[in-house]
């Protein structure tokens, strides 16, 4: 049987996955949030960071993957296109189910961000960078510019 202070480390982590872009969207708008992950000579090895100011995605072996919740939230009273961008070298290795997904107004959408990291590379300390950008999306069914959701 867990103990009282296994459940609230437990509650605490889940708590702490949900990872919050909490901004008022309105225009075009872009969030930037740092990416870790360590790589462990280890195999079969799994490590939690529930850190919330970044993307971390913990601890695991080459080869491995992981994923974080992510929420977006539209406070704005406009649809917004969601796109993102990484840069790195986990950026190669981050994804979202979509490039980009619409975001109605006054809504919220939790998008899981997975983490495919390759087999053989060395163990060590990786970062990157998620960029998230928010452009309105007019009433025709088309974003502000071509090419956009």
């Amino acid at each position: 049987m867990l103990s009282a202070v296994a459940l609230v480390l437990i509650a605490i982590f889940i708590l702490s996955l949900n990872f919050l872009i909490n901004k008022q969207l309105s225009g075009m708008e872009f969030a930037r949030f740092p990416m870790r992950v360590t790589i462990s000579e280890e195999t079969k090895v799994i490590g939690f960071d529930v850190n919330t100011s970044f993307l971390a995605f913990g601890r695991m072996s080459a080869g491995g993957s992981g994923m974080r919740p992510l929420q977006f939230r539209n406070n704005g009273n406009t649809t917004q296109c969601i796109k993102y961008y990484t840069r790195g070298a986990m950026g190669r290795w981050f994804s979202l189910p979509n490039t980009s997904f619409l975001l109605p107004p006054f809504s919220s959408a939790e998008i899981k961000a997975n983490l495919n990291t390759p087999r053989g590379i060395p163990a060590g300390n990786y970062t990157g960078e998620a960029i998230f950008l928010a452009k309105p999306f007019d009433k025709l069914g088309a974003a502000s510019e071509p090419g956009e959701c």
